[in-house]
């Protein structure tokens, strides 16, 4: 099953995962810009340490909301993450999925 958060700050949310596996990321997102917009996509365990880092580019969608996925690309456990993009100005978040 797919659980939404909401963000918890600009681009930040707090995410608390089940069973070790890996997940789904599917960020609902504006885009308005005339182009595409890029981050950093960091996910942080409760310790502070960086389990996912790497880019994710945003593409323009004028006047509307629009889904982008990706995954953990590795399988994460049980407890509290932190999920950010950082370096996205520009972007407007809806939720985040997770699956």
């Amino acid at each position: 099953p797919a659980v939404r958060y909401k963000a918890s700050g600009p681009a930040l949310w707090t995410i608390t995962p089940g069973v070790a596996r890996e997940y789904a990321l599917r960020f609902r997102y504006k885009n308005t810009t005339a182009a595409a917009i890029a981050g950093r996509l960091q996910v942080a365990d409760s310790k502070g340490t960086l389990v996912v880092d790497r880019d994710i580019t945003f593409p323009p969608t004028p006047n509307k909301f629009k889904t982008i996925a990706t995954t953990t690309a590795t399988q994460i456990n049980a407890g509290h993450y932190k999920v950010a993009v950082k370096g996205a100005s520009g972007v407007v978040f809806d939720y985040l999925e997770v699956q």
